[in-house]
This record gives C-alpha cells, sequence and structure tokens, in this order.
C-alpha cells in the first residue's frame, strides 16, 4: 500500500490542507484585520466626538460607540471570512 502524497492542496497523513490560492488567503485574513481595525477606530472616534460636543453623555456615549464599532468589526470579520472565495472564470 502507497502513502498518499502530500503537498499543496493535498491532505497528508498529519493535518489537513485549506482550498485556494495560499496569496489569496493571506490577503483575504489581512483585509479581515484592516476591517476590523477601521471599524473600531470609527467607533472609538464617534464615541469621543460624542463626548465632546455632548458633555453630558460622557462616560456612556463613549463606551455605547465604542462598544458598536467594536461590534461592527466583528460582523465584518465573519463576513468576510464566511464569504466564498471567488473563482476566475466567466461571469455568469
Amino acid at each position: 500500500m502507497t502513502e498518499p502524497e502530500a503537498g499543496p492542496g493535498k491532505a497528508g497523513k498529519k493535518g489537513f490542507s485549506l482550498p485556494g490560492n495560499p496569496a489569496q488567503r493571506l490577503a483575504q485574513s489581512s483585509s479581515a484585520g484592516y476591517d476590523l481595525a477601521a471599524n473600531v477606530l470609527v467607533g472609538i472616534g464617534l464615541g469621543w466626538a460624542c463626548i465632546h460636543f455632548f458633555p453630558a453623555t460622557s462616560p456612556w456615549g463613549f463606551l455605547g460607540f465604542m462598544a458598536l464599532g467594536i461590534a461592527s468589526g466583528f460582523w465584518q470579520l465573519f463576513r468576510t471570512q464566511l464569504r466564498p472565495s471567488r473563482k476566475p472564470g466567466p461571469k455568469p
């Protein structure tokens, strides 16, 4: 009996291999990280603006917008990671 051939895109005896181009997976993951950071920073910025222009909302305005930024960042992260990768080819 022969051993299964290990290599890119083929599952060996140990571990597993993810489908798709490694560079494409890296780019998608990096993009997701930037999206998460950007959403959190926008939430913090809106929270700061809220307490700066409406002092009566301190600290709840800041905390609320920061939480909203974190939640929207993770939502975007999950949407990005669960999206099926596009395969090159003609568009329908």
